[in-house]
């Protein structure tokens, strides 16, 4: 019987070791422009550990190990120390052992360890687009950033349809509504950029992908609907970290011309107003920019650091 439980045990063991290792590889998706809606700090080349493994902790490991005893039945708190030892040593050196030697890494992995900061892909955007210039650009993101939580407070996004794909507008437009019935408000004061970063530049089949990695700082709270804090204080500060990813359709430059006809649908024809929709509203067929040019097609939070309460 005690050889069936340790079997037992053993199994689980490993079980819980590959969704702990697979959960810390998958990035996280901000759930809104500055609001990582995250009560704690993780990520990024500032947290003590720099392998994919940072977000997992000795206080996590234990819950899970405590959980499997009571589950096997094992109550001896020996066992259950050994087993939180034995999961931490092989999530946090282990498999990260084991993907440098299969020189395997994640791309966010490389992203926080800032090995990825001057690709030679940016000069192949250079030649594909000559009128591009990365100031230009990056002075941009950080214009729209900060409308971007101006909006997220008003609780209103719609100015914002134009700078996203259609279907990312969408939903982070159906997370702020969702926040704007629950009655809180996230504010976001004295935005200061550490850096903005041009990553990395690509192309797939119908777009133009250009990679941003920003680090901004900020002071952040949240208040309810009786305007009563809920999160935070206004001196709150927390430093994050995001990578934003941009698109554009392939074979756009630098002020190109907007569309020969910008008062009909492409796709079906029919007549649509560019200014009010983001896709055909008959045929759906997406939109981008009226003049061709970037839009966000996703935000990813790397990390999240507190400065002070």
């Amino acid at each position: 019987m005690k050889q069936r439980n340790w079997k037992r045990l053993l199994c689980l063991s490993l079980l819980a070791v590959l969704l702990l290792s697979a959960v810390t590889m998958i990035p996280r998706t901000a759930k809104g422009f500055g609001d990582f809606d995250s009560h704690s700090d993780y990520g990024g080349s500032r947290s003590s550990s720099d392998s994919d493994s940072d977000g997992i902790d000795l206080y996590s490991l234990l819950r899970i190990a405590t959980f499997l005893g009571r589950l096997l039945g094992i109550e001896s708190p020996v066992v259950s120390i050994l087993l939180v030892v034995v999961l931490f040593a092989v999530i946090k050196f282990g498999i990260p052992a084991l993907k440098k030697r299969s020189g395997h890494s994640s791309g966010h992995e490389g992203i926080r360890r800032g090995v990825r900061e001057a690709p030679d892909s940016l000069q192949q955007l250079a030649a594909d687009d000559p009128a591009f210039s990365a100031e230009d650009l990056i002075q941009r993101v950080k214009d729209l950033y900060r409308r971007m939580q101006a909006c997220w407070e008003d609780g209103n996004i719609e100015p914002l349809r134009k700078d996203f794909m259609p279907d990312t507008w969408t939903r982070f437009n159906t997370q702020l509504q969702n926040k704007n019935i629950s009655g809180e408000t996230t504010h976001v004061r004295n935005i200061g950029f550490q850096q903005v970063s041009l990553l990395d530049y690509s192309t797939d089949s119908e777009h133009q992908v250009l990679r941003v990695k920003i680090d901004v700082a900020q002071n952040i709270w949240a208040t309810g609907r009786d305007g009563k804090g809920v999160r935070g204080t206004e001196d709150t500060r927390k430093r994050f970290e995001y990578l934003w990813t941009l698109v554009r359709p392939l074979g756009s430059v630098t002020g190109g011309a907007a569309p020969a006809d910008e008062e009909h649908c492409p796709n079906c024809g029919a007549e649509i107003d560019l200014e009010a929709f983001a896709e055909c509203p008959f045929c759906h067929t997406p939109f981008m920019k009226v003049s061709p040019d970037w839009v966000i097609h996703e935000i990813d939070a790397l990390s999240q650091q507190t400065l002070h309460e």
